[in-house]
């Protein structure tokens, strides 16, 4: 019998970069209670601040976050293409949606108990002000999880809106083509640096 080739094909260079990014995650979540910055940048800060540790953490959480949405709206497009609609909402609701519900209380409740824990030491005793007033809801360190989701929803409904005003797709045809030859182009990599940098401001804004 013939050999059947694969429906797809690993991409393991994507799958080296995305390890490497998870990597740093490490090394940047180490850094945040030395940061020394005003007001408080995390919600427990060393009492042995480092300039060098700010700098290294602000490096890595700059083109971090932006590498991590990118290649998740790089993989989301080949998902929404394969699965269709339906099958797509189902995927990104296991794969993203499911791991914020369950993630959540595995990360909030160990950092509240070490918070309240932590609160004794500059109170001399446990604190009765804890857990303080927060403006939104704590997402922690899945607040990014969060913003993918809301990325997913706005495509949906951007991409319905689109399909049904060029419905023959003869403007999706083009602008396909314009991309393709800004890509091919010596433009690519100054039109990446406008979108990381853009990206680079809503990431940090969403991660204080």
């Amino acid at each position: 019998m013939p050999a059947v080739a694969p429906t797809s094909e690993r991409l393991h260079a994507l799958d080296a970069l995305r390890g490497g990014a998870l990597l740093l995650g490490i090394v940047l979540h180490a850094t945040l209670s030395f940061v020394p910055a005003t007001p408080r940048f995390w919600f427990i800060q060393d009492t042995h601040p480092s300039l060098l540790l700010g700098l290294l953490s602000f490096t890595i959480h700059v083109f971090r976050m932006t590498t991590f949405f990118l290649m998740a709206g790089f993989f989301a497009r080949m998902s929404f293409h394969r699965r269709g609609t339906r099958g797509f909402v189902r995927d990104r609701l296991q794969r993203i949606g499911l791991p914020l519900v369950i993630g959540w209380p595995i990360l909030f409740v160990p950092m509240s108990l070490i918070a309240i824990w932590a609160s004794h030491f500059p109170n001399g005793g446990w604190s009765r002000s804890w857990p303080p007033v927060l403006p939104n809801f704590p997402l922690t360190h899945l607040w990014f999880i969060y913003v993918l989701l809301e990325l997913y929803v706005a495509m949906l409904l951007l991409r319905g809106a689109f399909v049904w005003f060029d419905a023959s797709g003869a403007w999706r045809a083009v602008i396909d083509r314009l991309f393709a030859g800004i890509m091919r182009s010596s433009a690519a990599p100054s039109f990446w640096r406008s979108r990381s940098a853009s990206l680079s401001v809503s990431t940090n804004a969403g991660s204080m």
